[in-house]
């Protein structure tokens, strides 16, 4: 339904184009009730969808200072409902005499602007008496004594009320810029909202992908004025794909919080998580020999040529409706359809690698082997993994050695020395299950991943793990 003017006689209608706003009644019950005055319909009260156009404001719109003229509405077509309101200079001149004079003549202090009361037929004489006058000839306001007190601690609650009106009234189209204000005042809070452990890393992150961002959206950073005007702002997308992966938010959600289209969020998201996956690579890349023995811990000092500790970690996805894919995803160990991923750390507890990802039916070692991770490591290098990664022929010949705990086999104990291997291995092993840990924390990942995100999930997974890499380390010298 088109919007058109409440007034008598206004024949305005919202157009695109025209240059003529719309506004919606004040809440300010003073305020209000003096709009409704000077529309002047008899037993009228406006609904939430009436509205005043512009044309009845002598600068086109409503003025929030009430020493302006525009305050409230004054002109109208109609001569007998014109309001009238005299010019705020001769207003304060007139109120400086009539202060001067009864500071003279020991009266009580007159009222200010907010309290004078406009003609309606009737004026009051200093007597009480009233006489009838044609309002379209009454241009003074009757002046009635009051406290000026109490009139200035009533303009201050009344302008808090405006105020805080104002405020509530833009939440609604800033519940980002509203969980930004809360991380900036509450690390806890940026950690509960994106798994980040404070907004100076949340900040700092996002400062490093700006630029990029730009550039995949391919907008030009000079000018930016080019096409509609995005509702919300890089720093608010960048927020909204970090509460989807942190909470586990379904498209819909995020699309009502932030209000935007299911549509725009998708693609704000599709387009976020692809430039984060690319560029966490780049913050994080494969690490140096030289560099992992800088910084490993004294509990591997039995062993120091360890590189990479590794383990593979499934996550649940929706069932595919085709049967081949249904087949190639089942994992008997889930009893789930999932994927697959080999994720492994460093010595000091921090992700270095992240694998493609693969059917929950594909076993640990073919991963292993097919994922590149070989490529990567030097001859020398040790890999430190569980009984399932048993490779070692796969590595000889590469100049590679794993450190896996001892098999029982045929025997039906291990020996002591054996006994003493897996504990000392499983002791280190468990911090690639801790950063594994981490990682689903991010609910997306842990919760059972839509089909429909089945194309972005390697971007989703990759993010996911290396966000994890700015929290405090998970190993420690103690």
């Amino acid at each position: 339904m088109p919007v058109s003017c409440c007034a008598v006689n206004c024949t305005n209608r919202f157009k695109t184009g025209s240059g003529i706003g719309f506004y919606v009644f004040p809440v300010n019950e003073d305020k209000r009730k003096a709009w409704i005055r000077a529309v002047s319909r008899d037993k009228w009260q406006p609904k939430p969808s009436d509205r005043l156009c512009g044309a009845h404001f002598v600068k086109g719109r409503p003025s929030k200072d009430p020493n302006d003229i525009d305050f409230i509405p004054t002109i109208f077509e109609d001569k007998k409902r014109r309001v009238r309101v005299p010019a705020v200079g001769s207003m304060r001149a007139e109120r400086r005499a009539k202060r001067a004079k009864s500071r003279e003549e020991g009266e009580d202090a007159l009222a200010t602007a907010d309290d004078l009361i406009r003609c309606t037929g009737k004026e009051q004489s200093a007597g009480g008496d009233t006489t009838s006058k044609d309002t379209s000839s009454q241009t003074d306001p009757v002046l009635l004594p009051v406290d000026e007190g109490y009139i200035r601690k009533n303009q201050k609650l009344s302008a808090k009320v405006v105020a805080l009106q104002e405020e509530v009234d833009s939440f609604h189209y800033s519940y980002g810029r509203y969980i930004l204000q809360l991380m900036s005042g509450s690390d806890n809070k940026t950690k509960f909202y994106t798994g980040l452990p404070t907004y100076a890393v949340f900040k700092a992150v996002f400062d490093f992908l700006e630029l990029k961002m730009l550039h995949a959206r391919r907008d030009s950073i000079k000018d930016t004025s080019k096409g509609r005007k995005r509702k919300l702002s890089l720093m608010e997308e960048f927020l909204s794909v970090l509460m989807r992966l942190r909470l586990g938010l379904v498209v819909e959600d995020v699309a009502d919080r932030f209000q935007i289209s299911v549509g725009t969020c998708s693609r704000v998201f599709h387009t976020w998580i692809k430039v984060i996956a690319q560029e966490m690579k780049v913050i994080f890349p494969w690490p140096s020999r030289e560099r992992v023995k800088a910084a490993m811990p004294k509990q591997f000092a039995p062993y120091p040529n360890t590189r990479i500790i590794i383990d593979c970690t499934e996550f649940f996805i929706q069932r595919p409706t085709s049967l081949q894919s249904q087949c190639e995803t089942f994992s008997h160990y889930k009893h789930h359809n999932t994927f697959k991923v080999l994720i492994g750390i460093s010595p000091g507890g921090v992700i270095t690698f992240v694998s493609e990802l693969w059917g929950g039916r594909v076993s640990d070692q073919t991963i292993t082997e097919s994922s590149g991770l070989l490529e990567l490591l030097e001859p020398g290098d040790n890999i430190m993994a569980d009984r399932g990664f048993d490779i070692e022929d796969k590595l000889t010949s590469k100049g590679l050695t794993i450190n896996i705990p001892p098999f029982l086999g045929s025997r039906e104990q291990l020996s002591s020395k054996e006994v003493e291997q897996t504990r000392r291995i499983a002791a280190l092993r468990i911090h690639v299950e801790r950063a594994i840990g981490r990682m689903k924390l991010y609910r997306l990942i842990q919760n059972v991943l839509p089909i429909s995100l089945a194309d972005l999930a390697n971007d989703i997974v990759c993010t996911c793990a290396y966000l994890t890499n700015f929290l405090p380390p998970i190993i420690s010298d103690d």
